[in-house]
């Protein structure tokens, strides 16, 4: 496992480090894909300039392995320190149950960060207003999640099609919508009134057609 000197440096001195960084380099290659950012010269031109962006960690898995490097560098220079970081681990894995991995990460960078302009904070120490902050924001974004889940399944199961949908060529005017996005008369995906069988039933109707006549002739 290489990590350059630069990196470790900034281990040791208690400095914020993207542990994407960390990831990359446990990995032994880098994953990165492309990005594009504007750039202004000095005579005031705007140009689109093409980057690699790195690979970022959204997920604890990804955490974990990252972090585990982050551990062995900091413990290679300050041994004692590595049942502070195993606890620091399970809490993070524990607010991850709780919250889900959004809340757990910004737990991460949000002490981190907190630790390079205070290092007397201690790893195995609970930050509260940080882990609080993480943990409503994790429950919030998991009730909105299983709101959103709840509608998508009330919509799927529901036997009956949305008058809404069909009434107005296909755009529904609910705020909620607990009805299938169906036609009403094939359950095809496009409302009633682009349904080729109900067309096709207005042609064959006799009084249909015969409604239209009369409607012509006024």
């Amino acid at each position: 496992m290489h990590i350059d000197h630069k990196t470790k440096g900034k281990i040791w001195a208690n400095e914020y480090v993207d542990l994407s960084s960390l990831l990359q380099s446990n990995m032994g290659h880098t994953e990165e894909k492309e990005a594009f950012r504007f750039v202004e010269s000095t005579s005031g031109l705007v140009t689109l300039r093409r980057e690699k962006a790195p690979r970022q960690i959204t997920s604890l898995p990804q955490w974990f392995t990252a972090f585990h490097t982050f551990v062995a560098v900091y413990a290679e220079k300050f041994p004692e320190t590595t049942p502070a970081l195993m606890q620091y681990m399970e809490t993070i894995r524990k607010l991850g149950q709780r919250a889900g991995d959004d809340a757990a990460l910004q737990y991460d960078r949000t002490f981190r960060r907190l630790r390079q302009d205070n290092p007397s904070l201690a790893f195995e120490s609970l930050h509260t207003d940080t882990y609080t902050d993480a943990l409503a924001m994790g429950i919030s974004r998991q009730s909105a999640q299983r709101i959103r889940l709840g509608h998508a399944f009330r919509q799927s199961k529901s036997p009956n099609p949305c008058y809404s949908f069909n009434n107005n060529n296909g755009k529904c005017t609910r705020k909620q919508r607990p009805y299938k996005h169906v036609c009403q008369h094939c359950s095809g995906p496009h409302s009633k009134k682009s349904c080729s069988r109900n067309q096709g039933q207005q042609k064959a109707n006799p009084v249909t057609k015969l409604g239209a006549q009369l409607t012509a002739a006024r």
